[in-house]
């Protein structure tokens, strides 16, 4: 956005997505820059030339190639039935989205890479494997699986026994009656003439229990998600019923939808343009941002994957009791007690804390880590491929001060000397063992 600093940790972190990405293998993946223009005074959108000569003053010279800019004064004229009030980059974050794929129709899939993520891995490696672990899951009980956190000490392993798990708390009746009560293909709303046909179950597997987990297996998703995809209808999520232009209803599940917390998703074409057919040639249906592509899919029986990964905690947590914590609803409203479930893990650590730990890796000192005194006594600080968010406000310190560099300096000599007279120590011992001298070293 304009006003936006760029430090040198965010322009580390543009140019290695674009370095593991975009300049990665078989030319893959291509890497732009949307850019909110705030000052809404002058429509640059109208002038070729004040367009360029805005992207020049917000945007540093190595990224403007690939920047796209937008502003909210675009949505007016594009989306007339959303409310004014829900336009904003908040309630509308995938507008700029389905501008931008509207601009550039060519690509099937697109990432959507927040700026204040920070992976510590290499970010070709992590997209296609979040891709190939995607495109292995079968359709049955995958609503019901995504909207867990997934803890392998609890559940065992996820293909076999959390699989098993989850079908087995959707099940009614006994024996050869027992019902398979999952969701199935399309979910749409119950108002009257809404019909989605998008994405039916196969012919031969009209219900569930007929399909033996086949169905969705080598498909590629529509959606990826890296945290839960749950129903909030009763929960304390704060943005639950921020739906708009739907029917009026009682129920707290109409319309049915489902919300992720972080917005680091990837789309699929379609989905982006069934998103963008809804804001504009329906009645202006809309959601929140977290909500709006997962609720998307649920209605046209699209192909949504929470693919789980590695949680970082602050403390070692007993995996019965983490199962607890985070997976304490009934069905699919698993985060119960969502108010109460950020303050665990490392998406949500405090900003200090998240900081640090890159910074240390870094080669800065920061909270007695990190360092070249610290790495000199205990070696280079090396983290795991492991995503952190939030990353903000993060400056970068002095690498070493004056008094760093100095006390570096003693401490090498110290070392250098006490391994000179270690050295002379041992030749001394051998010398006098071989004279059949008794010798003793001080």
């Amino acid at each position: 956005m304009t006003g936006m600093k760029y430090t040198s940790d965010m322009l580390r972190t543009m140019r290695s997505v674009i370095s593991e990405l975009a300049l990665g293998p078989d030319g893959e993946y291509e890497a732009f820059l949307l850019v909110q223009i705030k000052d809404e005074t002058t429509n640059i959108f109208e002038d070729p030339a004040a367009y360029n000569e805005t992207l020049r003053k917000v945007v540093p010279k190595e990224f403007w190639n690939m920047t796209v800019l937008w502003w909210t004064g675009l949505w007016g004229k594009q989306y007339p039935k959303l409310p004014e009030g829900s336009r904003n980059v908040h309630a509308s974050q995938w507008l700029p989205t389905q501008y931008f794929l509207k601009k550039y129709p060519a690509f099937d899939y697109y990432w959507n890479w927040e700026m204040d993520v920070r992976y510590t891995g290499h970010h070709y490696e992590l997209l296609e494997s979040l891709t190939s672990w995607s495109r292995k899951q079968p359709r049955k009980g995958l609503w019901e699986r995504n909207a867990r956190f997934y803890v392998p000490k609890y559940h065992g392993d996820y293909s076999t026994d959390f699989k098993d798990y989850i079908q087995d708390r959707y099940r009614s009746g006994s024996g050869e009656k027992k019902e398979d009560l999952t969701i199935w293909g399309p979910l749409p709303p119950a108002e009257q003439g809404t019909t989605y046909l998008d994405d039916l179950p196969p012919l031969e597997s009209p219900t569930p229990s007929k399909d033996n987990f086949t169905w969705g297996v080598g498909e590629e998703a529509d959606l990826i998600t890296l945290l839960p995809m749950f129903s909030p209808d009763t929960t304390h999520y704060s943005l639950r019923d921020s739906h708009f232009n739907y029917p009026s209803s009682l129920l707290p599940s109409e319309p049915p939808r489902r919300a992720t917390i972080i917005t680091f998703y990837r789309f699929s074409h379609r989905l982006l343009s069934t998103m963008e057919q809804e804001n504009v040639h329906s009645l202006g249906h809309h959601m929140s941002s977290e909500q709006w592509s997962q609720s998307m899919c649920l209605h046209h029986g699209f192909n949504a994957v929470h693919a789980p990964h590695s949680l970082y905690m602050e403390r070692q947590w007993p995996a019965k009791a983490l199962n607890f914590i985070f997976n304490n609803g009934d069905s699919e409203r698993v985060i119960k007690a969502f108010k109460d479930m950020p303050a665990l893990v490392d998406v949500v650590l405090p900003n200090r804390s998240r900081n640090t730990v890159i910074q240390a890796a870094l080669g800065y000192k920061i909270d007695g880590i990190g360092g070249v005194t610290w790495e000199a006594k205990h070696g280079t600080y090396c983290l795991p491929p492991m995503l952190l968010h939030q990353i903000k406000d993060m400056e970068d310190p002095a690498i070493a001060t004056a008094d760093e560099t100095h006390e570096l300096e003693a401490a090498i000599k110290e070392e250098q000397f006490q391994e000179e007279k270690a050295n002379a120590e041992s030749d001394a011992l051998k010398a006098a063992k071989a004279g059949g001298a008794s010798v003793h070293a001080t």
